[in-house]
């Protein structure tokens, strides 16, 4: 009898196990699908809002293919494309194809200053001739901080530097293009923009980590923010998700393939290929402090100041513009954090609106179009965030 009763004790016991198993196999999923169906609550709106704005940017802009992220409270919460990364191949563009994004490299650049800053292995205000010993005499005395912020008075593109086609093998081998001509003003003076100088804080990026450039951005930048479509714009290199660019022919509507270019000149500056949710991850990771903290974020996007005490006249930071825009029909004043970029076959913008921990950023395969008019679509897809994450806090109740 007393081994029945520890038998049946036994099977009790299994089937209470296995009922609370069952119950927390339960609960698991409903966390699963709350959450996934919280995302879609949240933000149902604002994405089919954004659609239509999407597909009004498509017809446009006229380009062959358009993409687009958004960013809310440190996640990516919506991407979509649309068009074909490749017109003559009929290839479709995904969220996973890759846009030259121009300038728009400076900000992912800045990231791997602001990690050295906050790992101390660089100091702003150091002289560029105290980490690269071949510089040339006529760039000192240039701080990186000069470097970072353009008023260093390196001169940027002339004649077709920009679209150049020059295979260049090193960092330094690219820099005997500028690095001998006179500076156009006193380090500190004057502001003038110039993607050069994002090519020597790369030759001290590759200095002080004793790694090649875009190595050191793969191992140190992309994989912890998890930019997996994040690369170098490299030439030869096979890049499957690598979209085909185009430029617009306006005398009669259609694209052109843009001209051949090599970016091994400016990979820090305009040499990256991404994707827009790439640059929202980017994004986020600044606006929560995620990948250094709150101090290092605050002196990367800090408007920088010439030797006149004055802030540079476009509010440019280290690799980042920190101003403001006006939302809702002008009534709303905002801060914005953005860069935009343009090139051969490409354009940029990703725009961070810290109040609102919101980034956003779009991509299309074409030229010829002016990275700051993407704005006029970046903003009523904010607006729509914006009314969608104000409704949620509030508690009020919509479709």
């Amino acid at each position: 009898m007393k081994q029945v009763k520890n038998t049946l004790k036994n099977k009790i016991n299994n089937y209470h196990g296995w009922i609370a198993v069952l119950l927390v196999g339960i609960a698991l999923s409903s966390c699963r699908v709350s959450t996934n169906s919280e995302t879609k609550f949240e933000y149902g709106q604002a994405i089919r809002q954004g659609a239509t704005i999407l597909a009004q940017a498509m017809d446009e802009i006229k380009t062959p293919a358009i993409s687009i992220a958004v960013g809310v409270d440190n996640r990516v919460v919506w991407a979509a494309a649309k068009g074909y990364q490749d017109l003559e191949k009929r290839v479709p563009a995904d969220t996973t194809t890759q846009f030259r994004v121009g300038s728009s490299s400076k900000p992912v650049t800045s990231m791997a200053l602001g990690k050295l800053l906050h790992q101390n292995l660089v100091l702003l205000d150091d002289p560029v001739q105290s980490y690269l010993s071949f510089i040339d005499p006529l760039l000192s005395p240039i701080t990186i901080r000069q470097l970072a912020a353009h008023t260093s008075g390196i001169r940027n593109y002339k004649n077709n530097e920009f679209n150049s086609n020059i295979p260049y093998g090193s960092i330094r081998e690219s820099m005997e293009v500028f690095q001998h001509d006179s500076l156009l003003f006193q380090p500190g003076e004057k502001f003038s923009y110039s993607t050069y100088n994002y090519t020597v804080l790369s030759a001290v990026i590759e200095q002080v980590t004793k790694a090649e450039f875009l190595r050191y951005m793969e191992k140190e930048i992309f994989i912890p923010l998890q930019m997996y479509h994040t690369i170098g714009d490299e030439k030869n290199k096979t890049i499957a998700g690598r979209a085909q660019f185009y430029n617009f022919q306006k005398q009669d509507s259609t694209f052109k393939k843009a001209m051949e270019v090599n970016n091994s000149n400016k990979w820090a500056g305009g040499g990256l290929l991404s994707t827009p949710s790439d640059l929202v991850k980017l994004g986020n990771s600044l606006l929560n402090n995620t990948f250094f903290n709150a101090k290092t974020t605050s002196v990367i996007t800090e408007p920088q100041k010439l030797t006149n005490g004055k802030i540079n006249g476009l509010n440019y930071a280290l690799g980042w513009k920190n101003d403001t825009a006006r939302l809702f029909q002008q009534s709303l004043k905002v801060q914005q954090i953005h860069h935009g970029g343009s090139a051969a076959g490409g354009t940029c913008m990703l725009v961070l609106f810290p109040a609102y921990n919101l980034s956003i950023s779009i991509l299309i395969n074409r030229d010829g179009y002016a990275s700051a008019d993407l704005f006029k679509y970046i903003y009523p897809v904010a607006e729509a965030f914006i009314t969608e994450k104000r409704r949620a806090q509030s508690g009020e109740k919509y479709k």
